[in-house]
């Protein structure tokens, strides 16, 4: 068949690209009708090596802004411990804090900081995006609802942070915004390294028992 010429490899990018956002689109209404039925369960490890997991989350966020003006700053604590939780929800989570910021963003810059506190891991992520307001701030964590800026950009379900807000309680942490309209926003995500109740979800696989 020979090589493809530019126009055909636009043509393919183009149906690769939408083919992941509809699986996206997919799997986060998957997602929150398995939370909603009590049906979401967690696969918790208790040796996630959260160091390991933010280098795959970081290059899948740099994919997300390739084509935008923006910088993608990280600011990660050394010497991260180990964690007890999901360690593919846990990227799921900071994926969708990431895409979020990356889809409101259109320049400027985005930044995720990985911090240990004492038990707990404090992740943020920031963004120099049109910030939200006061009214919209609770909203946007109810299943398909948006804030006014959501729908302007059009797109998406409205899932997204809905369902990162219930996996974030589902690893006994707390998910919270800090946004003023026209100056950003930075989500912010504790996470405890261990826990009784973690230790109780232990799959026996995960767990060798």
């Amino acid at each position: 068949y020979g090589p493809l010429n530019e126009r055909q490899r636009d043509a393919l990018e183009k149906v690769l690209h939408s083919g992941r956002h509809l699986l996206s689109l997919i799997n986060d209404v998957l997602d929150i009708t398995k939370i909603e039925a009590g049906m979401m369960s967690l696969f918790v490890e208790d040796d996630v090596n959260l160091a390991q997991e933010l280098v795959a989350v970081i290059a899948t966020a740099e994919t997300l802004i390739k084509d935008k003006p923006i910088q993608f700053v990280t600011d990660i604590d050394e010497d991260l411990p180990v964690m007890m939780g999901d360690k593919r929800r846990i990227r799921q989570i900071l994926l969708n804090l990431l895409s979020n910021a990356a889809k409101f963003t259109t320049q400027g810059s985005i930044t995720l900081s990985v911090k240990k506190r004492e038990n707990q891991i404090l992740f943020m992520v920031s963004d120099t995006g049109p910030g939200i307001d006061p009214e919209d701030q609770s909203l946007i964590f109810e299943a398909f609802r948006q804030s006014k800026t959501g729908l302007s950009s059009g797109g998406g379900t409205g899932l997204g942070l809905p369902i990162t807000l219930r996996l974030v309680e589902a690893h006994g942490g707390r998910l919270w915004l800090e946004s003023e309209p026209g100056d950003g926003a930075t989500f912010f995500v504790t996470l405890p390294v261990s826990s009784p109740e973690l230790i109780a979800m232990m799959h026996p696989e995960a767990s060798g028992l």
